[in-house]
């Protein structure tokens, strides 16, 4: 590997290194994450209280019949033993609560989780949504200064055939009916809040989602792509709370939708028109713990009729089928950034599919993917092994210069310049595949892990092309955050970097600069401690890329280029009359300034 191609190297450890130093928590963010993580309970028994109190404030002197099953009257707000009941489709099984009359639980039939016993994991249980027993999903209501929250309510459940209804009647004439609906073939649940008997035209929202780990590494799933996502009306897709805990006022924007959103799985409400945004919280969760991340959100809820309408998804994180439901919901799929995630979204997904069709391995469809990548960057790849074969031969006449010139490193540089310029080579040829890559590399980086596509598909000795091949289970933590494991593909990513780089650099001169010589070969090491609990997709692609390198600059260099040709063609370009300006040019001029500063300060330091 020669210097420019270490370049490349080094941009991108400093991009990734860059990202974990831009999104990593300050000490102001890290006191005030422990401060919300010591005030939880607190805040959870205020919230107790303050129901409490509103139960007393909404019954003052009265008391409001409420019937259900059993028929036996009480105050709105009254709690009676809970009742779950169920209702399902070919794709999912929910289940609802008579206490709130709300969404206990999405069970869904075709994905499951990860479980694990003491010696392997294994996918038998299926995945399940919004059953945390802290979840809260309440409507909150004014009715003439007294406030009614839904969920402090025993509501009565009414089976239907394509739904169930709750009802909770508050006297008067007065009632709450909730109704969710549902249809084959859909993860999508049709709602309806039918406030009867009261003025309002609007009433408060709030929803306390706590998510739960679901995949086999949770710390990614915790840090990297679990977020509360929503859209402003007729704006772009936000999001917030990803890395960290995060307090965000939605400053009364209308909201489309609002997504309490996993690494492959999500649960959205989607207004028929709007809601009002009010504020946002989100309390990242401890390692090691049975918890992501605790969501709450506040918003107003305009009623038309005294009736709100919306949708409520809750399944996996299908590009496709989200998109199909519209107002860009499919941005919930954490497919990163700007460009990055604009060439995940319209030309990887896209092809990965595509060549899906024709193979139904996930693990063949990566190298396919690998090959094309390389058939494509094949005409830059071609330059930078022709400016290596160039340089090869030129290496006899650079290394005179050395002993032309020994001890004046600077003299060393500007003649080799020289030299380049007059035989037509470009030092920088070598980069071209690299950088050309770069945006591919760091868009692969998100797209294998978000990608449900991968989600425990299986390829040679890896269970899991979403997340890490435990190859080696390990009983101690390994340093540089490696885990308690060794993943195989990375392991032979590491070993092929070395073989490519031994390859490309044994022609090469590097006494002038022996650090960057074991440099090259200690960035893999250091990359170690990232790939290792990383998707094992990427790593599958980084082994296969290395593997097609090595193939094409052996078979390029033995089969294409000749010595004596290149010499030749050296040869040629030096006859050739030179273009004044230039990289090279400025370049040169650059390196004879700094020659003839240096020397002045040297003729003055001996005076």
């Amino acid at each position: 590997m020669e210097r420019t191609k270490l370049i490349g190297f080094l941009l991108i450890a400093a991009i990734i290194l860059g990202m974990s130093i831009y999104n990593a928590p300050s000490k102001e963010e890290l006191a005030e994450h422990q401060r919300v993580r010591d005030s939880i309970e607190q805040a959870r028994n205020g919230v107790a209280e303050k129901m409490d109190q509103d139960i007393v404030t909404a019954m003052g002197d009265n008391t409001i019949a409420v019937t259900d099953s059993d028929a036996t009257a009480a105050a709105p707000t009254a709690q009676r033993a809970e009742s779950i009941e169920t209702i399902s489709n070919d794709l999912f099984t929910l289940s609802f609560s008579n206490q709130g009359g709300q969404l206990r639980g999405v069970e869904l039939k075709e994905h499951y989780q990860w479980a694990t016993d003491d010696t392997d994991y294994k996918a038998k249980v299926p995945v399940k949504l919004m059953d945390h027993p802290d979840n809260r999903w309440e409507f909150i209501v004014n009715d003439g200064g007294r406030e009614l929250r839904t969920g402090s309510m025993t509501f009565t459940p009414s089976p239907q055939s394509d739904g169930i209804s709750y009802r909770s009647d508050l006297g008067g004439g007065k009632a709450i009916v909730q109704t969710y609906k549902i249809t084959p073939g859909s993860y999508l649940i049709d709602y309806e809040v039918d406030i009867q008997g009261m003025s309002g035209r609007e009433a408060q929202f709030y929803w306390n989602n706590f998510l739960k780990p679901i995949e086999k590494n949770d710390r990614y799933e915790r840090t990297m792509y679990s977020a509360l996502y929503y859209q402003e009306l007729d704006d772009d897709v936000d999001y917030t709370g990803m890395r960290r805990s995060k307090d965000i006022s939605l400053d009364d924007e209308k909201l489309k939708w609002i997504s309490g959103a996993q690494q492959f799985f999500n649960t959205t409400l989607i207004a028929d028109d709007y809601v009002i945004g009010d504020r946002t919280e989100t309390i990242l969760g401890e390692e090691d713990t049975d918890l992501l991340k605790e969501q709450r959100t506040w918003v107003t809820v305009p009623l038309d009729g005294n009736k709100f309408k919306a949708q409520i998804y809750s399944g996996p994180n299908d590009f496709e089928e989200l998109k199909a439901i519209g107002y860009d919901l499919q941005e919930v799929v954490p497919f990163g950034w700007g460009i990055f995630g604009s060439i995940n979204r319209w030309i990887v997904r896209p092809l990965f599919n595509f060549l899906l069709g024709l193979f139904s391995s996930k693990g063949l469809v990566i190298i396919l993917l690998t090959l094309l990548v390389k058939v494509i960057l094949y005409p830059l790849t071609y330059k930078m092994l022709h400016s290596q074969a160039k340089m090869a031969a030129l290496k006899p006449q650079l290394a005179g210069l050395k002993e032309k010139y020994e001890g004046d490193q600077q003299k060393v540089q500007m003649e080799t310049m020289k030299v380049y310029r007059e035989y037509g080579v470009n030092p920088l040829g070598g980069c071209l595949p690299m950088v050309a890559q770069m945006p591919i590399w760091i868009a692969l980086y998100r797209f294998f892990p978000a990608s449900i596509e991968f989600r425990q598909s299986g390829f040679l000795w890896s269970k899991d092309l979403s997340s890490y091949d435990a190859f080696f289970q390990l009983p101690f933590e390994l340093p540089l955050g490696m885990g308690a494991h060794l993943s195989l593909f990375t392991l032979l990513w590491a070993v092929t970097t070395v073989i490519y780089t031994y390859y490309n650099t044994k022609h090469m001169d590097m006494s002038a600069n022996p650090a960057m010589k074991w440099m090259q070969y200690l960035m893999p090491i250091m990359f170690l401690g990232f790939f290792n609990s990383y998707a094992s997709g990427l790593t599958c692609y980084l082994l296969f890329s290395n593997i097609f390198n090595i193939t094409q600059t052996i078979g390029t260099k033995t089969l294409i280029f000749n010595e004596d040709k290149i010499l030749a063609e050296l040869n040629a370009k030096k006859e050739k009359p030179k273009k004044k300006g230039g990289f090279q040019d400025r370049l040169q001029k650059a390196l004879a300034e700094q020659q003839r500063i240096a020397a002045e300060k040297a003729k003055k330091q001996g005076k």
